[in-house]
């Protein structure tokens, strides 16, 4: 999920208690804000800090101007090969760059059951990944074969673009087969339990047990959401080295999944704000009226769906389209 639908999560999870929601209407927000900040730290360990300290046994740099499929799928079918000799690699694929706002995408393709990789050049985008020129280059392929047998953790095709490029481990494996991970360095450590226990510690050394509390549980929400999608995280660490798969029913970067979780955080926060105050109402209403606008995001869905092509073929083309399109995992 994104920063925001974690954010808003672990808010809702401070909001959760009687005490906080007190806190909070006396003019101190500290439950609140240490919620929202836990739910937020797991990727920012990630993306900030760690993978700049990720290191690569191999660094593949294209020339974007001149981009050859060939070297890049040579290289990453040796690291393949490479680590079904016992050792796990580390790869790096370097973005290409054309300019400020200017980069040439490239496509990577692994193929388990022919046991092949292909690269294929693709268009210019901009740094939002929106198509610029299509170019000379587009379209140019190479394949490599892979000797051994191929597990994926994560989709079959991905594209390096804009920013950074992704790192990829190929992992030793049962049976002789090698495992493709891809950015192993997210979600290997930052969303476990033991990085919760620190986080609980942490608050209540600081302030109090209850800082704790709501710092520890935002952190493992945090989790939870992350392994209802596909890359899954590794929440026994240090007790255990690889990544769980996770549930595969939402992409991380699915607009209306993040809509209508921060949607639902927010009526939690409204709802619990509502019982710690002192303006009254009738409960049977704010019943009603909580239940009404729970509804509403799937209703909305509902009528795209109707609009469209009807609900039930609608649905299925959703699901279709989660387990088949190549998104950024966040």
């Amino acid at each position: 999920m994104k920063g925001i639908a974690h954010f808003a999560v672990g808010v809702a999870f401070a909001a959760s208690f009687p005490w906080a929601v007190r806190e909070g209407a006396s003019g101190n927000p500290l439950y609140f804000l240490l919620g929202g900040f836990a739910g937020l730290i797991p990727d920012t360990l990630d993306f900030k800090f760690w993978r700049f300290l990720y290191r690569q046994d191999v660094l593949v740099v294209p020339d974007p101007h001149d981009p050859d499929p060939g070297p890049i799928a040579r290289a990453l079918a040796q690291a393949v090969t490479m680590a079904s000799n016992g050792r796990p690699i580390r790869i790096k694929l370097e973005s290409m760059r054309l300019g400020t706002d200017r980069w040439r995408r490239y496509t990577v393709r692994f193929d388990p059951d022919a046991r092949t990789v292909t690269v294929l050049i693709g268009p210019v985008v901009d740094t939002g990944r929106c198509l610029i020129e299509r170019g000379k280059d587009m379209g140019r392929a190479a394949t490599a074969p892979i000797p051994v047998p191929l597990r994926l953790d994560y989709f079959a095709t991905f594209d390096v673009d804009a920013f950074e490029g992704p790192h990829v481990r190929m992992v030793p494996d049962l049976g002789g087969s090698v495992m493709v991970e891809f950015i192993p360095w997210h979600r290997s450590w930052s969303h476990g339990l033991a990085v919760a226990g620190v986080l609980g510690v942490l608050g209540t050394l600081v302030w109090d047990w209850r800082a704790g509390l709501v710092m520890a549980g935002a952190q493992m929400l945090h989790a939870i959401l992350d392994q209802a999608g596909y890359l899954g995280n590794n929440a026994w660490f240090p007790l255990t080295r690889h990544r769980k798969p996770g549930g595969k029913y939402l992409h991380s970067g699915d607009s209306v999944a993040n809509a209508t979780v921060v949607w639902y955080a927010g009526l939690w926060i409204w709802y619990n704000l509502w019982l710690g105050s002192d303006v009254g109402g009738e409960p049977l209403r704010v019943i009603q009226t909580l239940l009404l606008a729970a509804l509403l995001p799937l209703l909305a869905i509902a009528w795209r769906g109707w609009r469209n092509r009807g609900p039930v073929n609608f649905i299925r083309a959703y699901l279709k389209r989660v387990k088949e399109e190549p998104h950024e995992p966040a």
